[in-house]
């Protein structure tokens, strides 16, 4: 299609017809600057504040899972309590097997006639 064919389907007005000033601006600096086609003050800002707002966000949406995380408990507090008594019960029980062993010990080393327990040959 050449440029006629476009102009009769796309009116455009005279000063996008100009071939030297006809670009997309972008970010950049124009050809004729010391730097071709580098990149603007412009656009290190916007990139800066992309960042910036994907970095927040981020961090917003981590402290909302955490909130979230510590406001519901994985464990119903009933059950939490259910399972911190049968921890203290068994460890009630082991205690008292123990004594009830070191009891029968004592009274095994008194018949045998053995006052103390020596472990050293």
């Amino acid at each position: 299609m050449d440029d006629s064919q476009r102009k009769r389907k796309m009116p455009l007005p005279a000063e996008m017809l100009d071939k030297e000033n006809n670009r997309y601006r972008d970010y950049r600096d124009p050809p004729h600057s010391l730097v071709p086609y580098g990149y603007t003050l412009q656009f290190w800002h916007v990139l800066a504040a992309r960042l910036a707002f994907i970095i927040v966000f981020e961090h917003l949406v981590f402290c909302i899972k955490h909130l979230i995380s510590y406001l519901i408990p994985d464990l119903p507090k009933d059950l939490r309590d259910r399972m911190r008594r049968e921890k203290y019960l068994i460890q009630e029980m082991m205690y008292e097997a123990e004594l009830e062993r070191l009891q029968k010990e004592r009274k095994e080393r008194k018949k045998n006639g053995k006052a103390h327990h020596n472990e050293w040959p």
